[in-house]
């Protein structure tokens, strides 16, 4: 059984959690907006990822994590992996609950246009891969005419994951700061999983609700979480790995001079 480290202690927020001060304006490629991209400089690359599912899907991988570190679709026959952002809330549309991860040092990072993870698997090292897309969103909003840019990340095997978390009082710091951001900045100031929309303008995308008032309820829920449970943490090596889990080389993957 892979150990448990329960958060149940009180921290600093600012030793550990991201802090505004970085763009990624500088790791933007013009014709695709990505961020990462090949040929950028390593930093661009993220080394944390987020991805929204549902309570129940959460529930089974905690329910199933004595069995396998990460419990997680069988390749064989499935179209898909898991699907993430590089940022806290950008996709929150997807589902009502967040886990958060931190990838493995020196996985590679390949751009795909087919992301099935069947596919993959005969082209690519899947235990070794990060998989990232980027193309323009073919929708437009009342607030950016010529429409957005999606840019996502896709694991195929959680081989590539050192550690995962959720429910942490980290996480929800980082949600808070992604919201407060967004709300008081400009469109031109964000990168997220919509390059050049604001997450909170495109409440039909893809069939999901992204509005801000589809998000506060479930910032709320986290918060009320943390009063039944200080959240968890699953490492890899068998050993606590608080500090590298909550450790980013960027100081935040969400502002965009």
């Amino acid at each position: 059984m892979k150990p448990l480290i329960v958060l149940s202690i009180l921290f600093s927020m600012t030793a550990l959690a991201s802090e505004p001060g970085y763009t990624l304006k500088s790791c933007e490629q013009p014709e695709t907006r990505l961020t990462a991209y090949e040929g950028a400089a390593d930093i661009c690359f993220p080394d944390t990822l987020y991805h929204w599912t549902s309570k129940e899907n959460l529930d089974w991988k905690v329910a199933n994590s004595d069995k396998s570190f990460l419990p997680f679709p069988q390749i064989k026959g499935s179209n898909k992996g898991m699907y993430f952002a590089r940022t806290p809330v950008s996709s929150h549309g997807y589902g009502d609950v967040s886990i958060r991860i931190k990838l493995k040092k020196n996985v590679r990072f390949e751009l795909v246009v087919d992301a099935r993870c069947f596919k993959l698997d005969k082209k690519y090292d899947l235990k070794n891969t990060v998989f990232y897309r980027g193309y323009k969103w073919p929708f437009h909003t009342e607030n950016i005419k010529e429409g957005g840019y999606l840019s996502e990340f896709i694991i195929c095997d959680a081989e590539v994951v050192d550690s995962w978390s959720h429910g942490t009082r980290i996480h929800l710091k980082e949600m808070q700061d992604e919201t407060d951001w967004v709300n008081s900045h400009d469109v031109s100031e964000v990168t997220g999983f919509m390059t050049g929309v604001l997450p909170w303008y495109t409440p039909g995308m893809d069939g999901a609700n992204f509005g801000f008032q589809k998000l506060l309820p479930k910032l709320q829920r986290f918060m009320s979480g943390l009063k039944q449970s200080p959240g968890e943490i699953r490492c890899s090596n068998g050993k606590d790995c608080f500090d590298e889990h909550f450790e980013t080389k960027l100081p935040i993957y969400y502002i965009n001079h």
